[in-house]
C-alpha cells in the first residue's frame, strides 16, 4: 500500500451528484469527502449527469453501465472501496478486487430476512463486506439485532452539515413561513401536511407555506391535495419543483417553522437536521432515527396525522416565545452533535482500521 492510500467512493445507480436534484445520499457523500483527511486521494465514481458538483476527483460513467464503472475502478487501483447503500454491489466488487477492503455506507435500515434462503443469501453477501457504516445508531442497533451472526465492523456515522456555511436569520426577523422540503411520497407525510394547511392558511392570512418538492412527477395522485392547496391560496402557498439544495438552505435560514411529518421509520432525517441548522422552529415525527436527531430541539410528534400537525402548527404560530426557544435549541443541537467535521472524523476512523 502507498503512503497516500487511494479511496474510491462508489455511488449507487440513479443518483444525482450535483447541486440540482441531489439526493440525501449524494449530499452525504459530498460532505464526508469534502471534510475527510483523505480528500486529496479520494475519487468519487458515479453515473453521468449534466452538472456535477465541482472540486472533486470525479469519474463518471454512462448510466447503468457496470462494465465502464468496473473499468474505472481497475484503472484507479484503490486501496479501499466505499460503496454507498448497495450491499450486492459491494459483493460484486469483492470478486473483482479480492484484496481491497470494502466498506458499505448504508443510508437506511437493512431489513431482516424473510426466510432461511433469504438469510443465507444476505449473509453470503455480507461476508464480502469488511465494515458497515450506518447513518444512525437506530440503524446500527437494529442491524445487530436482526443479523447477530454477521461478521464485520459496524459503526454509526451520522449525517453532518458544515454548520459554518449556514447563516440563519435572527429569530425576530424571520419570515412567517411554514416550510416543507422533501419527496412527494406518502411515507413522508406531505399529504397530511397539505390537508393541515387548509384551515391554517385560511385562519392566518399573514402566514404562508413554501413546499420544496422532489419527485412530484412520479406521484401524480399524491399531488391532488397539494395542487388544490396552491389553487385555493395562490398568494400564500408557493410550490417549488427541482430547487437546488442552496435554495432550500436559504429558505430554511429565513422560515419561521419547518415540518418533517414522516410516517414511516426514518433512518436518519437529514431534513430535520437542516431545519435546525437553518434556525427554523421544527415540528417533526420521532420515528426511527429522527428521534436521535431532534432530541428536545423540536415539537416531536408521537402520532403523525392531520390533527397533530395542525395542533403543533397552531401552537408555534401563536407563540413567538416558543419559536424562539426551539430556534436556540435547534442551532445548539445541530452545532454540538452534527457538525460535518465530527462525522467525517468518524468515517476516517473506519478507513484507518483498514489503511
Amino acid at each position: 500500500m502507498t503512503d497516500t492510500p487511494r479511496i474510491a467512493v462508489v455511488l449507487p445507480r440513479n443518483m444525482t451528484f450535483g447541486p440540482v436534484g441531489a439526493t440525501s445520499i449524494d449530499l452525504c457523500a459530498h460532505d464526508l469527502v469534502s471534510f475527510s483527511r483523505y480528500r486529496d486521494t479520494t475519487t468519487i465514481v458515479a453515473e453521468e449527469l449534466d452538472t456535477p458538483f465541482e472540486g472533486f476527483d470525479l469519474r463518471l460513467y454512462p448510466r447503468k453501465d457496470r462494465r465502464r464503472r468496473n473499468a474505472i475502478l481497475r484503472d484507479l487501483q484503490p486501496d479501499l472501496i466505499v460503496v454507498h447503500q448497495h450491499v450486492p454491489t459491494a459483493a460484486q466488487m469483492r470478486r473483482r478486487f479480492p484484496n481491497v477492503p470494502l466498506v458499505v455506507h448504508r443510508h437506511n435500515f437493512l431489513n431482516p430476512p424473510k426466510g432461511r434462503l433469504s438469510r443465507w443469501n444476505h449473509l453470503r453477501r455480507l461476508s464480502h463486506v469488511d465494515a458497515l457504516a450506518f447513518v444512525s445508531e437506530a440503524c446500527a442497533r437494529k442491524f445487530a439485532l436482526d443479523w447477530p451472526s454477521a461478521d464485520c465492523l459496524v459503526r454509526a456515522v451520522p449525517n453532518g452539515l458544515d454548520i459554518s456555511s449556514w447563516h440563519p436569520v435572527d429569530v425576530a426577523h424571520r419570515d412567517k413561513t411554514i416550510l416543507y422540503a422533501g419527496r412527494v411520497d406518502e411515507n413522508k407525510g406531505i399529504t397530511l401536511l397539505a390537508r393541515a394547511l387548509f384551515p391554517i392558511l385560511e385562519a392566518n392570512p399573514d402566514w404562508s407555506a413554501d413546499l420544496f418538492l422532489v419527485d412530484a412527477a412520479s406521484a401524480p395522485d399524491l399531488m391532488h391535495d397539494i395542487d388544490k392547496l396552491a389553487a385555493t391560496f395562490p398568494d400564500q402557498c408557493r410550490i417549488h419543483h427541482g430547487a437546488g439544495h442552496s435554495n432550500v438552505r436559504d429558505a430554511l435560514c429565513r422560515a419561521a417553522i419547518a415540518v418533517v411529518p414522516t410516517v414511516k421509520s426514518e433512518a436518519f432525517g437529514r431534513a430535520a437536521l437542516e431545519a435546525m441548522a437553518g434556525g427554523a422552529a421544527l415540528i417533526s415525527s420521532r420515528i426511527g432515527g429522527l428521534d436521535e436527531v431532534i432530541g428536545d430541539a423540536a415539537i416531536g410528534l408521537d402520532v403523525v396525522n392531520t390533527a397533530s400537525i395542525t395542533t403543533a402548527l397552531d401552537s408555534l404560530m401563536h407563540s413567538s416565545e416558543r419559536r424562539h426557544a426551539l430556534y436556540a435549541k435547534g442551532l445548539a443541537r445541530a452545532a454540538e452533535n452534527f457538525d460535518i467535521r465530527m462525522s467525517a472524523a468518524r468515517m476516517d476512523q473506519i478507513y484507518d482500521a483498514f489503511l
